[in-house]
């Protein structure tokens, strides 16, 4: 994965996620439970300060999304991603992951891919990256990324974790069967 990172880094590829760096605000991105700010004085290295900060307070157990808007995605491609997080020490938040959700020429969500795990508590005050390859359902033509942040079952901590530096590229590196 880290040879895929260094030659998308050498060639200009569109990131089809729009606003995944946070530079000035958290445009194009939306939660569903939680409380998402912009994070002015904080940011993984590729693109410095500016994060997307998600919260919660109701320890249940559960995760908490913060959602991209959907982007085009083709037929037979498949899809790089990086998404960079930290979690403070003083937050509950035990693990990170995201996913992807694919809908249909319609709108409809078809499927949904398995989740992409940091494992449980994977260190506290320093950006850590999740990175995959993914290729959507033959049907799909809109994808969307969510982020989750993981909350312990009980305790009155305050749940939250910044994340930036989100990239989803396409694939054309393998496309013509290049090996």
């Amino acid at each position: 994965m880290a040879l895929c990172w260094a030659l998308l880094s050498a060639v200009k590829s569109q990131n089809l996620i729009y606003n995944g760096e946070f530079y000035g605000d958290t445009a194009n991105w939306y939660t569903l439970s939680s409380t998402m700010s912009w994070e002015s004085n904080d940011g993984a290295g590729i693109s410095g300060n500016g994060s997307l900060r998600n919260e919660s307070s109701f320890n249940n157990g559960g995760s908490f999304p913060a959602l991209s808007n959907q982007f085009p995605v083709k037929i037979g491609y498949k899809y790089l991603t990086n998404a960079s997080y930290k979690i403070p020490s003083d937050s509950a938040v035990i693990s990170a992951s995201y996913q992807f959700a694919w809908y249909d020429v319609d709108g409809f969500l078809i499927a949904y891919t398995g989740y992409v795990w940091s494992g449980q508590f994977p260190g506290y005050d320093q950006w850590l990256h999740l990175t995959g390859l993914v290729e959507p359902p033959e049907n799909a033509l809109w994808g969307e990324l969510r982020v989750y942040f993981e909350k312990p079952i009980g305790g009155t901590t305050l749940s939250y974790g910044l994340w930036d530096d989100i990239f989803v590229f396409e694939d054309t590196i393998f496309q013509s069967n290049f090996h």
